[in-house]
């Protein structure tokens, strides 16, 4: 905590050339000279640590809108001490948008996210406060606007370099959300990374991961990483109890949204091979076959494709019966575009923790998630939820219920909209 109440201080005095960041040469040595970084927005290079602090400087513009970014860190060697010491600060202006080191679940390797409603210059600053020890960094910036090396949701189809070997290029998992490889182990860790879309839900869902050679020493070394927005959803080798080399963990994503995979491997010289597969997921069905006013020929509400069109005050009730899967029931409307700001008024009952934790509604358009909600409000069973898109065009409206057996009735209104 000291290291960054001094750094934060040090900056001040530095930020206001942040405006002229690419004006002097760029050698990164200080916020007024930081190195632009290139299309891909990753760096690499190595950094001896000192008592006051050493510093490198890296700058790219931010998109604004809110658009969340996310900073994938590798740091080597790996211990403790130093991935304590080693990490990184994002500023934009006076603005502290990201703190974090690499001390991760697995040492050395690190996500976060970052945001802002701001457009402008953003400045990475890469610091090791470990005096005269030399670490090697790698980092990676994804999720930004026109930014080549992500994938798309919706289809799962790899954009350019999907090629798994960093958090930036993972690989879209199939429908069957499985995927199997080989991985050879070293003593910093070997990495494979694989992304796939969660409709979140409170419900678990669980990844079966089987790995061979079985005995011990492999087992223990090798597993996966689950991480969400920065949030380590879980950690799990596969020394299993009861079969060596087969392990089976759940996780529960509250919100919907990517899901990053990372296979490891930190046996040296260890050639392991790997199969995992994941369940209890039901992903949203596609828009494509969705008309522009969202009727369809028959508007059951079943699916995606026979979603009801809203009526025009945009609200809806009705009753759904939850299952571990989830069940689901679906709506569609046009939204206006240019950014305009609407508001989901949500009812649920019965309106018990249990249920409304396990009850809500997803707005889709087109790939993109307008808004996440469940009905644990304040006043358990209420909840407000607002959403925004540059962009004109049919809105899908998903109610879900993953509590199994559970009947409950909800309503919900949209408001603020110009129809």
């Amino acid at each position: 905590m000291r290291w960054f109440l001094r750094v934060g201080a040090a900056l001040l005095l530095t930020l206001g050339l942040a405006a002229t960041t690419f004006a002097a040469t760029p050698d990164g040595t200080t916020a007024s000279t930081a190195i632009p970084l290139p299309a891909s927005l990753s760096a690499s290079g190595v950094l001896t640590g000192s008592s006051p602090g050493s510093f490198t400087y890296y700058a790219f513009n931010y998109p604004g809108d809110g658009v969340t970014g996310t900073v994938a860190l590798t740091v080597s060697p790996s211990d403790p001490n130093t991935t304590n010491a080693v990490g990184v600060h994002l500023y934009q202006g006076t603005n502290t948008l990201l703190s974090m080191n690499a001390l991760g679940a697995v040492s050395g390797s690190k996500l976060g996210t970052f945001a802002s409603p701001t457009t402008g210059p953003v400045l990475v600053q890469v610091y090791n406060y470990l005096p005269g020890q030399a670490a090697s960094y790698n980092f990676a910036i994804t999720g930004l606007n026109g930014q080549p090396g992500t994938t798309t949701p919706s289809t799962g189809a790899p954009a350019t370099g999907s090629n798994g070997k960093t958090a930036a290029t993972a690989i879209p998992l199939p429908s069957s959300l499985s995927a199997s490889g080989t991985l050879q182990g070293t003593s910093e860790g070997s990495f494979v990374f694989y992304t796939f879309n969660h409709p979140g839900g409170s419900s678990p869902s669980a990844i079966a991961l089987t790995v061979s050679p079985s005995d011990s020493n492999t087992t223990n070394a090798v597993g996966v990483n689950l991480y969400q927005n920065g949030v380590n959803l879980l950690s799990m080798n596969a020394l299993g109890a009861a079969v060596s080399g087969s392990k089976v963990g759940s996780f529960s994503p509250t919100t919907a949204g990517p899901i990053l995979i990372q296979v490891y491997n930190y046996l040296p010289g260890q050639a392991a091979s790997y199969n995992f597969s994941i369940t209890g997921v039901t992903q949203p069905a596609t828009t494509g076959t969705t008309s522009a006013s969202g009727s369809t020929a028959a508007s059951t509400g079943k699916t995606a494709t026979t979603a009801r069109p809203l009526p025009a005050n945009l609200s809806a009730s009705g009753t759904i019966v939850g299952s571990t899967n989830g069940d689901f029931t679906y709506y569609t409307f046009n939204y206006p575009g240019n950014g305009v700001t609407g508001t989901v008024a949500l009812t649920v009952s019965p309106s018990d923790s249990n249920t409304t934790n396990a009850v809500g509604v997803h707005l889709y358009q087109g790939t993109n998630t307008l808004l996440s909600m469940n009905a644990l409000g304040a006043v358990s069973g209420s909840k407000l939820g607002t959403f925004a898109s540059p962009t004109a065009g049919p809105v899908l409206v998903q109610v879900y219920n993953y509590l199994p057996g559970q009947a409950a009735s909800y309503n919900f209104a949209i408001t603020g909209l110009t129809q």
